[in-house]
């Protein structure tokens, strides 16, 4: 009984911190203009963000995820369909 339970709060505690450095990157956000170390991004119809220090992965309309805090953005993974036969 003991190991479970060991085994079940190691499993919530490593769960709770892998979701805590997601935590702060907001989805939704497309790149509208690349500029040298410079992205601006933008959320439907709000205000563009200007984001610096940024390397030259991206492209005008990539989704992206913005962490305002830390001023940084990702990209968002795009999941394709299942093509069958």
């Amino acid at each position: 009984m003991k190991k479970n339970t060991i085994i079940a709060i190691l499993t919530a505690m490593i769960l709770g911190l892998a979701s805590l450095s997601y935590a702060g990157y907001a989805k939704g956000f497309k790149v509208i203009a690349v500029k040298d170390g410079q992205v601006t991004i933008q959320k439907g119809e709000s205000e563009p963000v200007e984001v610096a220090g940024v390397d030259g992965k991206f492209k005008v309309g990539d989704q992206v995820k913005y962490d305002a805090d830390d001023q940084k953005i990702r990209k968002e993974k795009v999941r394709r369909a299942i093509e069958g036969c």
